[in-house]
């Protein structure tokens, strides 16, 4: 399909821990192809143009998930081919993690924990008085907890919580001392899954930023001053 790169880009986390997707746009912001290379810049799947140009949802074993009529399309960019349908709102999707994809029910309440392979879900619900948002939601790299940021009942205007869900036992709990304020709620996991760190507050304020040793009685606030941003990683 000749040259692949495009006149910008952004990476998507791979199902496997040392590839990445890097989705080529465009000048128009349409995708031009996806590729997955590992992080020595070898390219493991050639360039391929998606269906109808579409940006990927996220990645699982079995290939790239997209939006598609009644729920969302797993792709295999090997065959170039729909491999399986899920059905579940694109909107209502949280992050991926190998072969399982998480998604939103009854108004967030309870967090869905989808196995691509097989199309079966187990439901993990909120502790009580709280949702799940799992828009900016991370699984750890190895321990097989999931960090998400969940709200009490005051909505939109609520302090947010980091929550860590069991995915192996299908529980959560609120971490204690974890409050954020409302705003840009991110989560990011550490790549060794020893600590987990949330941040919230809006651009105009100061953002406050909260990390948890994992197996420790609670969270504390980390004591520093940043600008704006409107991502968070961790090494």
């Amino acid at each position: 399909m000749g040259e692949p790169y495009g006149d910008s880009a952004f990476f998507l986390p791979s199902a496997h821990p040392d590839r990445v997707w890097v989705v080529d746009l465009d000048r128009t912001a349409l995708v031009r192809a996806v590729r997955e290379v590992t992080v020595d810049g070898e390219t493991t799947v050639g360039a391929v143009r998606t269906p109808g140009r579409q940006r990927p949802l996220a990645a699982v074993g079995d290939g790239l998930l997209f939006a598609a009529a009644g729920g969302v399309d797993v792709w295999d960019p090997a065959t170039q081919r729909v491999v399986r349908h899920l059905r579940v709102s694109p909107s209502d999707l949280g992050p991926a993690h190998g072969d399982v994809v998480t998604a939103c029910a009854a108004a967030c309440a309870v967090l869905r924990l989808i196995d691509v392979e097989t199309g079966t879900a187990r439901a993990v619900h909120a502790p009580s008085g709280y949702r799940f948002e799992p828009s900016f939601a991370q699984f750890s790299p190895s321990n097989g907890l999931l960090g998400v940021a969940v709200r009490g009942p005051a909505g939109e205007d609520a302090p947010r919580r980091l929550a860590l869900v069991d995915t192996a036992e299908a529980r959560a709990a609120v971490v204690p001392g974890s409050r954020v304020p409302p705003g840009y709620t991110l989560v990011a996991w550490s790549a060794s899954s020893e600590y987990v760190f949330i941040t919230g507050g809006n651009r105009s304020d100061r953002r406050a930023i909260v990390g948890y040793r994992v197996g420790t009685p609670r969270a504390h606030a980390i004591d520093v001053r940043v600008g704006d941003f409107y991502d968070l990683a961790a090494i």
